[in-house]
């Protein structure tokens, strides 16, 4: 199996599995040769799969699109070929909004272990408060201590 075959199985074993690349790597070392093969074989089917529905999305939004509603012409264009669409769609990053000049405040992501989430979730359904607001609280309390 080639590297980029391999690379394949594991992004199709991430996805589906919902694993770390460590643990899809494990995962694919264990798998005797039949079995990368058929992984291999249901990479390309899903997304074939995907790319029919982001074409049938894609008319859909606009029909103008569509084969039939277009005519022929005597003339061959030349198309770039598209980039090759990643295996799984890209997280949306949060919209920037003008809260910062209405409020001072800038949204900022905080790697939290998930223990302490359900804790700090349990937490704010105690206090009938929402999570960001025990979390800025406890930033406050915190940096009380520093001028």
């Amino acid at each position: 199996m080639t590297p980029r075959n391999v690379g394949f199985c594991l992004a199709y074993l991430r996805e589906t599995h919902q694993i770390s690349p460590a643990d899809a790597l494990k995962m694919l070392n264990k798998m005797p040769q039949k079995q990368k093969v058929q992984t291999l074989n249901s990479y390309h089917r899903a997304k074939e799969e995907k790319k029919k529905i982001a074409k049938s999305e894609q008319l859909a939004e606009n029909p103008s699109l569509h084969p039939k509603n277009t005519k022929p012409s005597t003339k061959k264009s030349v198309i770039a070929p598209k980039a090759q669409e990643p295996f799984t769609k890209p997280v949306p990053r949060p919209q920037k909004t003008d809260e910062s000049a209405i409020t001072g405040s800038k949204l900022y992501s905080l790697m939290i272990p998930l223990e302490d989430i359900e804790r700090l979730k349990q937490a704010a359904k105690d206090n009938e408060q929402s999570v960001s607001m025990l979390i800025r609280a406890a930033i406050k309390n915190h940096l009380i201590h520093y001028p």
